[in-house]
């Protein structure tokens, strides 16, 4: 079966490794893998994964045997798994990139695979063999900056031994062992075998993250020479030669060996290492370009493929010429304007605020931390005077402890009167690779990225309960408490919306990320990277959900804050604008975020979903007009299957039937309700069981349309606003188990989610050691209690497990929060109106 293994960071003792998995078969069984490396690993290195069980190690150390846990045997739904583990206590001054293995996928339990080393696959022994058609040579950069990209091949995948580094100011090879040498030009090289790899659907050169990061006084960026169709024996000694439209001060490889710099930096070839210098199929050769600060990357590259012992020629075609500027489809292009935290009135341009060069200067923190840690108070709440009594739960102390989650995923210079004392400033240098200040905003679940789609999302969901159900923040006196934390995201909103067209819509690379276990604080020198969509890169769905969380909160904030309100629907306009008029699917211009938050559903329901809150914001007839237009084209008659970050038909229904009383409208709700209280599955307690990643999120989801839903048709409220009650019940422990899946609610409360803040350890003083992979595997439960949290939730049998290490039933999320906590304040509503 097919699998890949590839190095995504290195220490001088340790490294970060991910193991991805192509699934064939269906089977709930478990499921194997076997990791073997071309060496052994040394007797006291120790490989830490939270995904897998190790069930073997061969008697020299070269196999490891590793099986699935309890909580991801069937992963046969899904096209790729990964996991990560972790190498440690490597011997001081090892190269850790040195250990290159191969990966070996099983769709059943081998208790040893130890084997398969009689007939060893791993390059560069002489005596290697493979079954693979295609050998794709990929790598990942060695700081947890640049990202972690890999091309998995069909079967195996070989990873780096060493990285090669060049660069203008002093032409040398940098490997573990650091020798100088100088790269003579060759005289009258032959070139019959030399080609030209410009344009077509298979470019020599593709550009992978050109929005770069400043790191070590250098503009570094990614990017990847490739080649399609070689054949053994046919291409051997293969040369890559790039001709820069801008001259590099050095390039990084980790697959190959880089000479250069030629024609006054801009000319730089790529030659093989032992193992990849005669290979079938397709070769990838990822790299680092390396910049002046300040630069932008190269806007033209032009490549030649040569073998066979043909040279390519030194000359640039652009030393001394300015090129024409072209944009890739998937460059991220930095522009000059920019939005001042408070925008003008509707209808004008906005221009980039100052930046503060001291957040960005070489010798300031990316965070702090508190002097030291210490529990949060979460009883500082009002007791609802309907508990015990109408209600089974207290809805006060639902309502405050869920604000408090949000306040623990805050990212930014924290507020005097911050509640979460374990909690401390962090990525303070958000948006200094781009000269824009990014800060604020949360982090979106157990990690510590911030994604702008989910985080509309919440922000829209959460604005929308504190309209629908004002009464029942008043009643807990929890509204203070919700318009702040609302306000943290659309603060964070307004200044990634720099300019009409221009939004910041992430901070952070997942794949680094994920690859290690820490706090947000812990990340204290970082600059982390900055992603965004523009008229050349747009981004619909992101765009337009941004534009309806603005508006929403325009609403929210219209009596209170009135400028605030009018800055908030400014920019609600203008991106409205930029997503109706440069429609395109956000994963297309952020590649990235495929894996994590693509929209399945397209983005024709954020169009409407923005357009309906704007209606609802300003009462311009143009913008309802436009949804009662669209709404049959654009698929919103149809039976929704949730209501969720990626699909919105459901709210847009119950929000145009709310705004026009129409019959057809209550009608499309009504359908959509009966479904999820009919035709969805169950667990055996009765919860609406949609999607084993995060259960609970989508049952949430539900009750809060069916708490508004009863708002809107009363013929219907009684059976609505029950099951809602049930739904809502079952998460606070209303079943056989007695299972509470928000944290901190008592007993039966989850004491182990998937969440690296929390799970890391507690301190007394600073400097604070980094927290690691320990804290995912240690026993007992998360050192601090992540108040408020909405867990995954159960299997469809009801089982659950409290398993730190299980992101599907374990992990907590700012939108699994959103649709639980306005449904729990409309359940306050009806109590308070005697209609629970």
């Amino acid at each position: 079966m097919s699998a890949s293994f590839a190095v995504l960071d290195i220490w001088p003792q340790s490294a970060i490794t991910r193991v991805n998995i192509k699934p064939a078969n269906r089977g709930a069984s478990g499921w194997s893998v076997a990791i073997m490396f071309a060496k052994p690993l040394p007797a006291g290195a120790v490989i830490q994964s939270g995904h897998t069980n190790q069930a073997a190690v061969s008697s020299d150390r070269r196999i490891f045997t590793l099986t699935s846990k309890s909580h991801n045997q069937d992963i046969s739904r899904l096209g790729v798994y990964s996991f990560y583990m972790h190498i440690s206590n490597l011997p001081a001054n090892t190269d850790a990139s040195q250990y290159i293995a191969t990966a070996v996928f099983y769709d059943r339990v081998i208790t040893d695979a130890s084997c398969i080393q009689n007939i060893s696959p791993v390059r560069p022994f002489p005596t290697t063999t493979t079954a693979s058609t295609t050998t794709t040579t990929t790598t990942a950069p060695p700081t947890t900056q640049p990202p972690s990209t890999t091309a998995p091949p069909p079967t195996t995948t070989t990873t780096t031994q060493s990285t090669t580094t060049t660069t203008r100011r002093t032409t040398t090879t940098q490997a573990p062992t650091t020798t100088t040498t100088t790269t003579p030009a060759p005289t009258a090289p032959p070139s019959g075998n030399c080609e030209s790899l410009d344009g077509g659907d298979k470019p020599g050169y593709v550009p992978l993250n050109t929005n770069g990061w400043t790191e070590q006084g250098l503009f570094k960026y990614t990017a990847r020479a490739e080649k399609y169709g070689l054949r053994r024996g046919q291409n051997a000694d293969w040369i890559f030669k790039l001709d820069f439209s801008s001259p590099l001060e050095s390039l990084v490889s980790y697959v190959a060996n880089v000479e250069g710099p030629f024609a006054n930096g801009h000319v730089w070839l790529l030659k093989p290492k032992s193992y990849n210098r005669d290979i079938d199929g397709q070769l990838q050769i990822l790299m680092i370009p390396q910049m002046t600060v300040g630069s932008t990357a190269p806007s033209q590259v032009k490549v030649n493929f040569c073998h066979s012992g043909s040279q390519p020629s030194l000359t640039s075609q652009f030393n001394g010429v300015t090129p024409t500027t072209t944009t890739a489809a998937t460059t991220t292009t930095t522009t000059t304007t920019a939005a001042p935290a408070t925008a003008p009135p509707s209808g004008s341009t906005t221009t980039r605020a100052p930046v503060s060069a001291a957040r960005c200067a070489n010798n300031a923190v990316n965070a702090v931390f508190p002097p030291r840690s210490s529990a949060t108070n979460a009883n500082n709440f009002i007791r609802s005077p309907y508990f015990p009594g109408t209600t089974t739960y207290d809805f006060n102390e639902v309502l405050h402890k869920s604000i408090l989650f949000y306040e623990a995923q805050r990212s930014g210079p924290l507020p005097q009167n911050n509640r979460i004392p374990w909690r401390g400033d962090s990525g303070l240098k958000d948006g200094c690779d781009q000269s824009i200040d990014l800060t604020g905003g949360w982090y979106d679940a157990g990690d510590n990225i911030k994604f702008g789609f989910p985080m509309a999302y919440s922000a829209t969901v959460l604005a929308w309960g504190l309209i629908e159900f004002r009464d029942a923040y008043v009643e807990s006196r929890e509204l203070n408490n919700a318009r702040k934390s609302l306000e943290w995201a659309t603060d964070y909103f307004v200044k990634a919306h720099p300019s009409p067209n221009e939004l910041y819509v992430q901070v952070g690379d997942p794949a680094a990320d994920h690859a290690k276990w820490e706090r947000p604080e812990d990340a204290i020198n970082t600059v982390r990277r900055s992603y965004k969509i523009d008229t050349q890169n747009p981004g619909t769905e992101v765009a337009a959900e941004t534009a309806a969380a603005l508006a929403a909160a325009s609403i929210v904030f219209r009596q209170s804050k009135p400028n605030y309100a009018n800055t908030l629907v400014a920019h609600a306009r203008q991106l409205f604008e930029f997503a109706n008029s440069h429609r395109r699917n956000y994963h297309l211009s952020v590649p990235g975020v495929a894996s994590y938050y693509k929209s399945w559903n397209g983005y024709n329901d954020e169009l409407l979903w923005a357009a309906v809150w704007l209606h609802k914001a300003t009462n311009e007839a143009s913008y309802l007009n436009f949804v009662t237009t669209n709404y049959n084209n654009f698929g919103a008659g149809n039976v929704a299957p949730e209501f969720s970050w990626d699909n919105k038909y459901a709210g847009v229904q119950v929000l145009m039937a709310q705004i026009t009383g129409n019959n057809n409208y209550k009608s499309d709700v009504d359908r959509f309700l009966q479904n999820a209280m009919n035709n969805i599955g169950k667990t055996p307690d009765g919860l609406t069981w949609k999607s084993q990643w995060g259960p609970n999120r989508y049952a949430a989801n539900f009750a809060f349309i069916a708490t508004v839903a009863g708002r809107v048709d009363s013929t219907k409220r009684s059976q609505y606003v029950t099951y809602a009650k049930n739904q809502i019940y079952y998460m606070l422990g209303s079943n056989t188990n007695g299972q509470k899946y928000v944290i901190g609610m008592g007993a039966n409360s989850p004491q182990k989610p998937h969440h690296r803040a929390s799970s890391c350890p507690a301190w007394t003083a600073v400097p604070v050691q980094t927290c690691d992979f320990n804290a995912l595997n240690m026993q007992g439960a998360n050192p601090h209690v992540l108040y408020g949290a909405l867990v995954g939730g159960p299997a469809r049998n009801g089982a659950y497990t409290d398993d730190r290490s299980d992101y599907i039933s374990n992990e907590v999320a700012t939108d699994y929060n959103a649709g639980f906590q306005s449904a729990v304040a409309g359940l306050l509503h009806y109590a308070k109106a005697g209609q629970l």
